[in-house]
């Protein structure tokens, strides 16, 4: 089950023709959730960070877009699908419902929620530097919705040639992060990752680790714009 602008359907495919054509366009933003048996985790964070990311859009925000209004959406869902109580991720995604244009250049936006369980699993991943394109540093690569294809591209690169996945570099030639998410690397004792200035995805919780990491003094982080140094080779 899914949830479209408030309404629940079976899926995607049920949806109202005339609403289809919003979904052949990338949306302005997407919040990946998690929700647990105390229910959806860091959730005022997470609501804060797409309304500010909405309010960044240029789009008509509509009144009823409240904390407790998606939080009853999610829920809803979440207990539809059985998943209450669960491991659960959730996806919130919003789009324009047209095109800006001259006479309307700031539109109206809807949203859609879906949800699938998850289990925490820990495994080993070969993985390759994806060298065809990089992101480009900077608070603009910081919004999940800015290198959406390039991901798209690098996964599809792994796949086709038997990785796990891919890390992703910067035009300074430096890791920003990985296929699958937020990169941290571990090496006696020291926790680095890259900082939000090499580009790297801002997330709630990618945030929230970090402050956990900082919370334990046997171990020290660094956040820096130069994780790592690679030249350009060919392949």
């Amino acid at each position: 089950m899914i949830n479209f602008d408030g309404s629940h359907y079976d899926s995607l495919g049920k949806v109202p023709e005339k609403n289809l054509s919003i979904f052949s366009g990338i949306p302005l933003h997407t919040e990946i959730l998690m929700c647990s048996k105390a229910g959806i985790l860091f959730w005022e964070d997470h609501y804060f960070m797409l309304m500010a990311t909405l309010r960044k859009s240029r789009v008509n925000i509509p009144m009823n877009y409240t904390m407790e209004y998606f939080q009853e959406q999610i829920n809803e869902l979440t207990n539809i699908n059985a998943e209450k109580g669960s491991t659960s991720l959730v996806s919130i995604q919003f789009y324009r419902t047209s095109s800006p244009n001259l006479s309307q250049p700031i539109t109206d936006i809807c949203f859609f929620i879906k949800t699938k369980p998850h289990v925490f699993e820990k495994h080993n991943m070969t993985v390759e530097l994806y060298k065809d394109y990089y992101i480009n540093p900077g608070e603009y690569s910081n919004l999940y919705q800015t290198n959406f294809a390039l991901r798209d591209l690098a996964k599809i690169f792994a796949y086709e040639n038997q990785f796990g996945g891919c890390l992703l570099l910067n035009q300074e030639k430096s890791l920003v992060e990985s296929t699958h998410g937020t990169l941290f690397l571990i090496s006696a004792g020291t926790i680095k990752t890259p900082g939000l200035s090499s580009g790297t995805v801002n997330t709630v919780l990618r945030s929230k680790f970090i402050e956990q990491i900082k919370l334990e003094k046997s171990l020290q982080f660094e956040e820096t714009r130069h994780c790592l140094l690679f030249t350009s080779k060919s392949r």
